[in-house]
């Protein structure tokens, strides 16, 4: 998925990141089992930033994560599973 985003104000995540110079906001990743795929994140040492339902994806359960990198993540768990 590609999703385009922008701050909606000066109090918002994503504009606090542009004016820190970050060029993308995260990369998600589409998954068939959530629970396994941040099994297998946290045991490569990935750290959960929060779970949540996403209106972007018919509320299917979703997580952000960060990479040892400091890279930011998303999983989305997919329709079939939901």
């Amino acid at each position: 998925y590609l999703e385009l985003v922008e701050p909606v104000d000066e109090g918002s995540t994503v504009y606090a990141l542009k004016k820190k110079g970050w060029t993308y906001y995260h990369v998600g990743y589409e998954v068939k089992d959530l629970q396994s795929a941040l099994d297998l994140l946290r045991k490569k040492k990935f750290k959960l930033i929060n779970m949540f339902q996403s209106e972007a994806f018919e509320n299917r359960r979703c997580a952000f994560l960060i990479s040892p990198e400091k890279h930011m993540i998303e999983l989305i768990e997919s329709a079939s599973s939901a």
